[in-house]
């Protein structure tokens, strides 16, 4: 921008935008006429900069080699600069073992045998193993081949998937190469053929062109050695890979598993029967008490199902233990189990097999004393799906009895008599079986934003909730290698609620997914249904030492809003708020604004009859290629939904004692369909037909 004016920067610029940037000017043109070049950089990279960096960061998590090595250097040497323009104090190791990880597996362990001299050496040493790929009618030079020695005896054998065979002692010349040595010993380990890495058979012959390549490297052994033919497959005498479920290492809920209460040698005890694990488990707390039982030293790492290890300090022989009038006795493990006092796993599950297992209702039915026993598990979901209508009430200076003096006599019953479930917390909760954890992808760094710039006024309200923060204990001081900012959010009544700024960390975090309650479970039932759940709600919640601020719940509502939604005894119907607020949007003038009215509008469609193909010209709009020119038919289509919305029926809940009627229709331009009870409509669904049509 060297001698242009500041004034002209901006249009200077709009000659160099192509493509999706270019579109993206276009829709903002008529909103940053007197922008200044501040403004207009801002908003650029807060339209392409954060997608990108969250881009890079998962191209950076993907990237493998697929032709040669000089080609897959390039790409991820790209990826690195462009990286590198975000944080330029990444550590180098950390993209050195992405580089590696992205390697074919052979060129791969090369490179990690060889491994050294820096950052950049697999770089070089990748490079120079092309002439694995490329050299199957060549003698290779002699390049130690590249995989880790076996496990020393003094430490046990390591664990392993899969079918496990001893691997024979092998007498190696003093001559020969170390690292071959542990080749050729690892490869026997796991019953595969030394020469070639294939699976080994006593039938097993290795291809020409493979020994071609590999004989030479094996010229440094003694001809004396044990051959391949020496692997025998012997029964395994202990299970090397030990493995336990994520929902029975962290007290989740899982489909198959069922909850029993019993006892584990005479000792109460809350038993988890897991699929998901291998073996069977014993918490350290419960074991403690088991007087009678001796403790076999036997250490070993357990694998938690998605990552995470656990150590198990030993086992424990026959310990009996009881499922409702049935005695078993099995072989427990010792782990810190925070959860349940025992998970029952495979082992016992594959001894006691066939059996009739039901994961949904929670029972099965297994061979017991030559007889048949069925074994009903606790009902889980006698508290998950009880309801508890949270609704923020405006005037926030309302005293705990002006709150509840307008409640029924039922429901102010209840509430005197939980009154610690009303009073403000004011310390830690208690430690729970499923504590907070945040899952980040292999290979993650940590984060760390500088905080952001506040006015004096929200400085002094972050320093004031901090240090009431950290006087109740709920937060302590941090030295973390990860950091993000602080956001301060006004509520309703005027205070500000403490939110920190994620967005960084969530790029590298693992996704989880919750189901949402279905809006036709949650008022299908009577008054009296409705207090004894809130009953059983409240006796759950002071279980647990949960708190309820009591001016934000309403009880006993005919009618009540719940994610834009209003549902009462009619039915389903549209929130008048989200409503209006369709009926005032202005005419879109960009594709930012259009798609922020069809996602709103898109949120009621099973409202609208043939809501599809009222809106197919307005999607076309958003489509990736299309130029945003609005004309009549987007403007009649635009006024049409507004028109359907603002006078939307109100949806029956389904009864599902009586037939439903599906009524079908379909034209040229797209097809429909209304379910529908006694005439009245459950919902509307709709698709408008393109030319894959």
């Amino acid at each position: 921008m060297y001698g242009v004016e500041e004034s002209l920067w901006i249009s200077v610029s709009e000659r160099y935008l192509e493509g999706p940037a270019a579109r993206w000017f276009q829709s903002i043109e008529s909103q940053i006429r007197s922008a200044t070049w501040s403004t207009f950089c801002q908003l650029l990279r807060d339209r392409f900069d954060r997608d990108q960096h969250e881009l890079l960061i998962r191209k950076l998590f993907s990237i493998k080699q697929l032709t040669s090595v000089s080609d897959y250097v390039t790409r991820f040497t790209e990826l690195v600069d462009q990286l590198s323009a975000y944080s330029n104090s990444t550590n180098p190791v950390y993209y050195t073992m992405h580089f590696i990880d992205g390697l074919f597996p052979e060129i791969k362990a090369v490179v990690l045998v060889q491994r050294g001299g820096g950052a950049a050496a697999p770089t070089k040493q990748s490079r120079s193993g092309d002439w694995y790929a490329s050299s199957k009618f060549q003698h290779p030079p002699r390049t130690p081949l590249p995989l880790r020695p076996p496990p020393r005896a003094d430490k046990g054998p390591a664990p392993v998937l899969g079918p496990t065979v001893a691997a024979p002692a092998v007498k190696h010349s003093s001559s020969a190469d170390p690292k071959l040595q542990a080749v050729k010993a690892y490869r026997k380990a796991l019953g595969l053929c030394y020469k070639c890495s294939a699976k080994w058979s006593k039938d097993h012959t290795c291809p020409p062109e493979v020994l071609l390549v590999v004989e030479a490297l094996w010229d440094s052994f003694d001809t004396s050695e044990v051959d391949c033919s020496e692997l025998q497959e012997k029964p395994v005498t202990e299970q090397l890979f030990v493995a336990i479920s994520k929902a029975a290492a962290l007290g989740a809920c899982a489909a198959h598993t069922i909850q029993f209460s019993g006892t584990v040698g005479g000792h109460p005890a809350l038993i988890l029967i897991d699929s998901g694990s291998s073996s069977s488990f014993l918490s350290e707390s419960l074991a403690a008490q088991l007087s009678s039982a001796v403790l076999t030293p036997q250490s070993i790492q357990v694998q938690v199902a998605g990552g995470g290890l656990l150590l198990s300090s030993g086992i424990l022989r026959n310990v009996p233990w009881t499922l409702d009038k049935c005695t078993f006795h099995s072989d427990f493990r010792v782990l810190p189990l925070t959860a349940f006092d025992a998970i029952v796993g495979m082992d016992w599950l594959a001894a006691f097999s066939p059996m009739h297992v039901h994961w949904q209702q929670k029972w099965f039915s297994i061979p017991y004393h030559g007889d048949s026993m069925l074994l009903q598990g606790l009902d889980e979901e006698s508290t998950s799906q009880l309801l508890l209508q949270l609704c923020q009430v405006l005037d926030s200076s309302a005293t705990f009895s002006s709150a509840t003096q307008e409640l029924p006599v039922e429901i102010q019953a209840l509430v005197d008599s939980f009154p610690d479930l009303f009073t403000p917390p004011v310390d830690l909760p208690p430690s729970r079986a499923c504590n907070h954890s945040i899952p980040l992808l292999p290979g993650a760094s940590p984060v760390y934003i500088r905080p952001y710039r506040y006015p004096p006024s929200l400085k002094d309200e972050i320093e004031r909730q901090v240090n009431e923060m950290l006087s109740q204990g709920i937060i302590q001081p941090s030295s973390s290698s990860f950091s993000s900012p602080v956001l301060l959010v006004k509520k309703k009544d005027g205070s500000y609620r403490f939110c920190m700024d994620f967005h960084h960390l969530n790029a590298l975090t693992t996704k989880s997914k919750f189901p949402v309650p279905v809006f036709e479970e949650l008022m299908d039932e009577s008054y009296k249904e409705h207090v004894q759940h809130v009953a059983l709600v409240f006796q759950w919640l002071a279980a647990e030492k949960w708190k309820i601020k009591l001016s934000k719940c309403k009880f006993a509502q005919r009618q009540v809003s719940y994610l834009g939604h209003v549902i009462s005894g009619s039915g389903l119907a549209t929130d008048s708020a989200k409503v209006q607020a369709i009926q005032d949007w202005t005419t879109p003038s960009s594709v930012c604004d259009l798609r922020g009215f069809l996602g709103l509008a898109g949120y009621y469609r099973k409202f609208v009859r043939n809501f599809g193909v009222i809106a197919k010209p307005l999607m076309d709009l958003l489509k990736k290629d299309s130029l945003f020119v609005w004309t009549s038919i987007h403007e009649s289509a635009f006024l049409t939904l507004k028109i359907a919305l603002s006078s939307a029926p109100v949806l029956a809940l389904p009864d599902f004692s009586i037939p439903f009627e599906i009524e079908i229709d379909a034209s040229g331009v797209g097809v429909g369909a209304v379910l529908q009870q006694r005439g009245y409509p459950l919902a509307y669904i709709s698709k408008a037909l393109g030319p894959r049509n």
